[in-house]
């Protein structure tokens, strides 16, 4: 089986969470293909312009301790072209043709990941998992989109996940996993 992870993520935000390499590792130990989709290192189109807007704005946050050096990380991606992320992400899915997209998110990127979803609407099933998934399950499953939503730890869900679609059996009864029903849900 082919799964793709998302990692939807601010221009150089951060880079893809250690769920998602563990994830992608234990996969590929268990024969299936895996890749990933990071946007931390997409620089989209307007981000300029962008940047000058949010810069006007005042960020209040906590203290902050960091080293001063000569140049920032933007320094070094300057020359960076500016691309499509929408774009980007529709080549990777026909490249890669997953069998499964495996979103990872957090609250503070979890709308930007289903945009991205809902603006791709690819025709595989997709899974959400991580931080945001596991606090409000039934909100994440409830969007059309969303096909499961891994809760808590999702090293056995979605290895086992994998191996039910891939074999054509029934996923509802896998422990830390929603299923989305044309009734409802299962957990």
């Amino acid at each position: 089986m082919r799964i793709l992870f998302v990692n939807c993520v601010n221009f150089l935000e951060s880079t893809p969470t250690e769920g998602i390499t563990l994830l992608s590792a234990i996969l590929k130990e268990h024969g299936h293909e895996a890749e990933v989709f990071d946007t931390a290192f997409l620089k989209p189109k307007n981000y300029l312009a962008d940047k000058k807007k949010a810069n006007k704005k005042k960020w209040v946050s906590g203290i902050a301790f960091y080293k001063e050096t000569p140049y920032a990380l933007e320094d070094l991606v300057t020359d960076d072209p500016e691309v499509d992320v929408i774009e980007k992400f529709t080549e990777k899915i026909k490249e890669f043709n997953p069998t499964l997209i495996a979103v990872s998110t957090m609250s503070r990127n979890f709308r930007r990941s289903l945009g991205l979803i809902k603006k791709v609407r690819p025709s595989c099933k997709v899974i959400f998992g991580g931080v945001h998934p596991t606090l409000v399950p039934e909100d994440v499953l409830c969007q059309r989109q969303v096909g499961f939503v891994c809760v808590g730890e999702g090293d056995n869900a979605l290895v086992e996940l994998c191996d039910c679609l891939e074999k054509g059996r029934d996923p509802t009864n896998i422990k830390n996993l929603y299923v989305k029903l044309k009734q409802g849900r299962s957990n």
